[in-house]
Parts: structure tokens; C-alpha cells; sequence
């Protein structure tokens, strides 16, 4: 069994070769390697239990609790040359 850590490691690991132009490390915004990888942390969230929103914006959520107590994660599922596998906040 993975540690949790060990389990974020493998998925950013999956994340990681799903770009948009061979050879280079980006992913253009909304672009299909953008929506792909939605689409991967979509399926991760539903998972876990969590309510999944992406905005017009591109932004993906996963909610989960009432509106009075409620757990938010979002993040920015990109990469870029000069950065690790994926960056958020």
C-alpha cells in the first residue's frame, strides 16, 4: 500500500507526460492536453468524494461539506521549463 505522499508523487508522475508540443513542457491554457489533464483530476477528486466544478476560467475545484463547513481544494495543473511536474496553491 502507498503512502499518501507516495500516492501524490505517482499521480503528478502521471500528469506529467501529457503535454501539448513534443519536446517542450507546457500546456496550453484550455488546450486538449489541458482539458486531459481536467479530466485525470476530475476522475481523482470524484474519487475521493469531493463535488468537481471547472469554471470558464479553467480553474477546477472539488467541494466537499455544507455550505457552513466546507472543504475547497484548487489548484493550477501545469508545467513549464524551468519548474517541477506541476505547481498550485
Amino acid at each position: 500500500m502507498r503512502t499518501l505522499a507516495e500516492e501524490v508523487i505517482a499521480r503528478c508522475l502521471e500528469l506529467a507526460p501529457v503535454y501539448g508540443r513534443a519536446g517542450r513542457v507546457t500546456r496550453t491554457f484550455l488546450s486538449s492536453p489541458m482539458r486531459r489533464v481536467h479530466q485525470m483530476v476530475d476522475g481523482w477528486m470524484r474519487e475521493a468524494g469531493l463535488e468537481v466544478s471547472i469554471d470558464a476560467a479553467g480553474n477546477i475545484r472539488g467541494l466537499r461539506g455544507s455550505a457552513e463547513r466546507r472543504l475547497i481544494i484548487a489548484s493550477i495543473w501545469i508545467r513549464c521549463p524551468t519548474r517541477a511536474l506541476t505547481t498550485g496553491y
